[in-house]
């Protein structure tokens, strides 16, 4: 388990069945540009950012890599893991070396060591921060991170019934990296980046307003992680989070615990509810 170790989400992967309409998008909007290409992929840079399209499904998520820089970390961790799950060695995009499992949906996990960000990228801010998925067995999910993997737990939020509705869990001292959703089906639900203060989130909002793509939910303030944020979807229908003031946690603070009502999404009101 990895609770003593501490890790950053460093880049994701995302099947999509338009690879071309996705790079437009991604290089326009979210300014990214591209770093390396193959028959079935592109890997894309921008400020504090990286993203790589494979050839697939939409709104899945290949894989997620998440790093640290030091190299004794990637190696203790591999320890650690060998005898809960079956890895693998990998190297790929960005320089990434380090190993490779698999959850119970089957989305990879990547442990990595971070490679040199390139600092040539201009455009607004907005670090690579966390990311979401939607699954039809939470519990599990929930469990295998926290018990085999070593996440801590944040937050839950749980349905009427005192089913497991959400999970929110943290690699670092940021209030989540990952989080898993109830859903009909296991799928990719959002992923986010994070600003260095309002006026970038109000600056983002302006941005994506030239290109006449519709903020569909925010901006609000998150009850759980207690962040100001706004949605928009990008051609595949994935839905891009642009967030501040994500709370940042202790190693020993207490997990918090939500029912359904309005405040665990949006503490500025009930507006609309994405679906």
């Amino acid at each position: 388990m990895l609770q003593d170790i501490k890790l950053h989400l460093d880049h994701i992967a995302i099947e999509t069945p338009q690879r071309a309409a996705m790079q437009e998008f991604y290089c326009k909007q979210i300014d990214l540009s591209i770093v390396g290409e193959g028959a079935d992929f592109v890997a894309l840079e921008g400020r504090e950012r990286r993203l790589i399209l494979v050839d697939g499904k939409s709104q899945k998520l290949r894989y997620f890599s998440i790093a640290s820089e030091d190299e004794a970390d990637i190696a203790k961790a591999r320890d650690l893991m060998a005898g809960h799950v079956e890895i693998a060695d990998i190297s790929g995009a960005f320089g990434s070396e380090g190993f490779c499992f698999t959850d119970p949906d089957g989305v990879e996990i990547r442990i990595v060591k971070s490679s040199a960000p390139n600092n040539t990228h201009s455009g607004l801010p907005g670090r690579l921060q966390h990311v979401v998925v939607a699954s039809a067995q939470p519990v599990e999910m929930g469990d295998f991170y926290q018990n085999v993997v070593g996440m801590r737990l944040s937050d839950y939020v749980l349905e009427e019934d005192d089913s497991l509705m959400a999970s929110f869990l943290r690699s670092d001292a940021e209030h989540h990296s990952f989080a898993v959703f109830k859903g009909d089906m296991a799928v990719l639900d959002h992923f986010s980046m994070e600003t260095n203060d309002w006026n970038d989130v109000r600056d983002w909002a302006d941005h994506f307003a030239t290109f006449e793509t519709r903020i569909f939910w925010g901006p609000g303030r998150h009850g759980v992680g207690n962040n100001l944020f706004f949605m928009v979807q990008d051609p595949d229908g994935n839905k891009v989070e642009i967030s501040n003031e994500l709370d940042v946690l202790k190693d020993d603070a207490e997990t918090g615990k939500w029912g359904q009502g309005y405040k665990a999404y949006n503490l500025w009101g009930e507006a609309a509810i994405r679906l």
